[in-house]
């Protein structure tokens, strides 16, 4: 991801703090790049950036009743296949 952003960077001729706009990763590499935080801290940083806007997905989405949560590799497996097949 780090090469993405340098290339995006130096593609699109963005500025570090647009790159930053685009959010999670996107905000603590630049960070990194620039020399403002090390290797471990950009990994932490990034890490729970990721985990918190897992969580906020988790809690909006379990509003809605009409999705199923399944914990299970085999029977999600099963059920993708079988919404293919419909669709």
């Amino acid at each position: 991801m780090i090469k993405e952003i340098e290339n995006i960077k130096r593609k699109y001729n963005l500025s570090w703090r647009k790159i930053q706009s685009f959010g999670l990763a996107y905000y603590w590499i630049p960070e990194f790049l620039l020399g403002n935080i090390d290797k471990e801290q950009l990994k932490e940083k990034v890490f729970r950036a990721e985990r918190g806007y897992a969580k906020r997905q988790r809690t909006w989405f379990k509003r809605d009743n009409t999705i199923i949560w399944e914990n299970n590799f085999t029977e999600i497996d099963i059920l993708t296949k079988r919404f293919l097949k419909t669709k």
